[in-house]
């Protein structure tokens, strides 16, 4: 580990003293369940940590923090900063210095951190009028961007009258008492806020952590996480992105020199009361002319979208779609097709409901390939768009039964994943990703040389139709039962090459270690 990472660490090992020495529950959150199921550890090319606490635990662990002391350590939040501008809250290393650039007025402490995520409980049907409120409520709170495209700029206009005639803290209190106020044993799901976004989540998915490994340490990890990344990130959690899709953050860091230092160089040439007065006049404008942005934005995206239309239509021929399918040439269509998800599945497409404009048929093909081929993931987040769309209600309906047998998988209901597995492949038994499944279930168990050796030749001939290398690591998985180490170590060496799973580098990692 670097010294960031470190660093890091020694603040979760904190939090995780403090929270065990008072009962306090806590839980990995975003990019941090992914590195501890995806990495045992961190993201290599991530810079930060998340953790999420329900709000009677956060409030809790405030107690908790003053009556600790750590020296060198602050908790910024509104509860306990006034001027702190943002709804995560930050476990802070004052010795060091991370300074985003719309945290550079002297608003907070600005030292290496551990995010700190809210989960607050709220009823049934009432997350549309919470989204609202809740964006209301953090647009008065940050003066120095506008949070969301979707930010009502009237309301946020009339709170700005408000905090006039009544003051910004009577303001944010009366949207505190009103979205905050909810038990948790009345309500069925959390709401989780990121600042511009949120999620609604189940409340079943949190429940009684779970351990897992994180660098040298135990991790709580939600009992259902796997379903928390699959309702964040999509069923593609798992993969690793490519370098060019890995993000970090813009910050300027220094992790040995102390933020008061930064400050006391910097802030001495700035007006802050001036500033301040040119941010708000920033958002105020920025709030008045966002929509038209939005609106002249999508509507150059869409005129990309024709001339990529033309594009992806003059590459793919549905008739050579047509044949490929029929002739079971599932690999070979997938490389051919490729082109389709890299427009269909970017988000501009799929936020504004735009179609690649190919025959239904044409794309009922590409999809159902995907999902034969081992690529659920790929035909997923594409289907969300023809949800309503009966032709493809196969396809939808084939990939809610995949991804729930998944689910049990990772929750050890094997019986039950098993059978959704074996009804699966009963209707079509070139589905390779509820094969993958069968396999992970089948090689918990131990069997006779016999039956592992008619095991490496059922699938060596889904490998000849899919060419799915992560089939191969079930292969080397055999020969290390087989305790032949060389011929395991051959093929796992053949799916390190080429796979982007993450969850198949880690087992194999661990496997050849």
């Amino acid at each position: 580990m670097d010294e960031l990472r470190l660093k890091l660490l020694t603040l979760l090992k904190e939090i995780d003293y403090i929270c065990k020495k008072y009962d306090i529950t806590y839980y990995a959150e975003g990019g941090t369940i992914i590195g501890a199921l995806r990495h045992n550890g961190f993201i290599p090319w991530d810079d930060d940590m998340d953790i999420v606490m329900t709000r009677d635990n956060f409030n809790k662990f405030i107690d908790a923090y003053k009556k600790e002391n750590i020296p060198n350590r602050v908790l910024e939040c509104p509860d306990l900063n006034k001027k702190y501008p943002l709804v995560t809250i930050k476990y802070t290393d004052t010795e060091s210095t991370t300074i985003f650039r719309s945290l550079f007025l002297d608003v907070c402490q600005n030292g290496v951190y551990i995010d700190i995520f809210i989960l607050d409980p709220i009823p049934k049907g009432k997350e549309k009028w919470f989204k609202k409120n809740f964006l209301s409520y953090t647009e008065i709170l940050n003066p120095f961007y506008v949070i969301n495209n979707e930010s009502s700029s009237f309301r946020y206009f009339i709170d700005t009258i408000k905090c006039k005639i009544f003051g910004k803290d009577k303001v944010l209190n009366n949207y505190r008492k009103k979205l905050f106020c909810y038990n948790e044993e009345d309500c069925e799901e959390f709401l989780i806020r990121w600042g511009i976004t949120y999620q609604t989540v189940p409340k079943e998915y949190y429940g009684v952590p779970r351990m897992t490994k994180f660098e040298d340490i135990l991790m709580p990890v939600p009992c259902k996480g796997e379903r928390i990344l699959t309702n964040y990130f999509g069923d593609d959690w798992y993969i690793v992105p490519e370098e060019q899709n890995q993000l970090t953050h813009n910050v300027v860091q220094n992790l040995n020199v102390s933020n008061h230092y930064y400050k006391k160089d910097y802030l001495r040439y700035i007006d802050k009361k001036k500033l301040m007065g040119k941010f708000l006049t920033l958002k105020k404008l920025t709030m008045k002319k966002k929509h038209l942005e939005v609106y002249n934005l999508k509507h150059l995206n869409i005129l990309n979208s024709y001339k990529e239309n033309i594009d992806i239509n003059l590459k793919i021929k549905k008739e050579k779609v047509e044949k490929l399918f029929i002739e079971k040439k599932y690999s070979e269509l997938d490389k051919y097709t490729n082109i389709y998800f890299q427009y269909q599945d970017c988000s501009f497409y799929r936020n504004n409901n735009i179609f690649i404009n190919l025959d239904l048929k044409t794309i009922y093909y590409i999809l159902f390939n995907s999902i034969l081929i081992g690529k659920f993931y790929n035909a997923s987040s594409v289907l969300k768009m023809f949800k309503d769309n009966d032709e493809f209600k196969m396809l939808c309906d084939l990939i809610e039964k995949i991804r729930h047998a998944k689910f049990l998988y990772y929750e050890k209901e094997y019986e039950k994943s098993l059978e959704i597995v074996n009804e699966l492949l009963k209707e079509n038994k070139n589905n390779n990703s509820a094969y993958k499944i069968k396999l992970d279930i089948m090689l918990e168990n131990n069997f006779d040389n016999l039956k592992y050796n008619k095991f490496i030749k059922e699938i060596e001939k889904y490998y000849k139709v899919t060419n799915d290398v992560e089939l191969l690591k079930y292969i080397g998985d055999i020969y290390l039962k087989l305790d032949d180490k060389k011929k395991a170590f051959e093929y796992y060496n053949k799916v390190i090459a080429s796979s982007r799973n993450g969850l198949l580098l880690l087992d194999i990692k661990k496997k050849m270690a």
